[in-house]
């Protein structure tokens, strides 16, 4: 637990350090890349393949790190020059009978540097395969949601500001794998609804007068997902890798756990 708080923390001041600094005057396009960035960052991602934990149940539990890409905001707000934001969460998963399980994600609140986040998210999976005859192949259906608020300092003008954003993501998802001696590649796909606010505190427009004329600014949108990975089995140590696309970016994730 201390190796997980410690890694969360890490990964807070680089999140304080890569936010975006001094957003103002934004239109509504550029807000869309903001919720569309944030919504694929903190969206809930259990790095599992489709495959049950055990034989008739299984528990999993472990720390995941990962890294946006900024480039819809790079490419659109001059004051954007970080490449990526980085995320991490804690998960836990089990499974039961009939390849029925949940998973968990869970960002504790922290607050480092001026910023603040929280994360909760999970997933309700049923491995459908299991009501058929045994077999390498796997096959998953998901249920998935996450609620994520998050706030920032920022000077703009020289005048002192906090910029808070809140989402919730839900959705579904299809995906496959194999499983092999000591590694099992996986792929799937749904779809995903984001509805975000941003807002903020200070004196100046956060946005332009075209998009809104008050100091918060709320909007949805849906994105098909696709991602891929693979995980390594050492015994009960896993290891996993995976790439997503969601809502127009990318984010590779990487996650280490224990399984029994």
């Amino acid at each position: 637990m201390r190796l997980f708080l410690l890694a969360l923390l890490l990964n807070a001041n680089i999140c304080a350090a890569g936010l975006p600094p001094a957003l103002s005057n934004l239109k509504a396009p550029q807000i869309d890349d903001v919720f569309n960035t944030f919504s694929a960052n903190f969206a809930f991602r259990p790095l599992e393949p489709a495959s049950v934990y055990g034989q008739n149940w299984g528990v999993t539990a472990g720390l995941i790190v990962g890294a946006t890409n900024t480039s819809k905001l790079t490419s659109s707000i001059p004051s954007v020059k970080q490449t990526y934001f980085p995320n991490a969460m804690i998960m836990a998963g089990a499974h039961g009978a009939y390849g029925i399980g949940v998973e968990a994600g869970y960002l504790p609140a922290v607050n480092v540097g001026g910023f603040h986040a929280k994360m909760i998210g999970g997933a309700l999976k049923w491995t459908f395969t299991e009501l058929l005859p045994p077999s390498v192949f796997a096959a998953a259906w998901r249920v998935i949601y996450s609620n994520t608020s998050m706030a920032y300092a920022q000077t703009v003008g020289g005048v002192s500001d906090t910029l808070v954003y809140k989402n919730n993501t839900e959705g579904t998802s299809l995906s496959m794998s194999v499983k092999l001696a000591h590694v099992e590649p996986f792929v799937g796909g749904g779809y995903l609804k984001q509805n975000s606010t941003l807002s903020n505190s200070g004196s100046f427009a956060l946005f332009d007068t075209s998009a809104s004329t008050t100091s918060s600014y709320s909007g949805s949108g849906g994105s098909l997902c696709y991602y891929a990975g693979v995980m390594f089995l050492f015994g009960p140590l896993t290891v996993a890798a995976q790439h997503d696309s969601l809502f127009g970016v990318n984010v590779e994730s990487f996650k280490i756990a224990m399984r029994l």
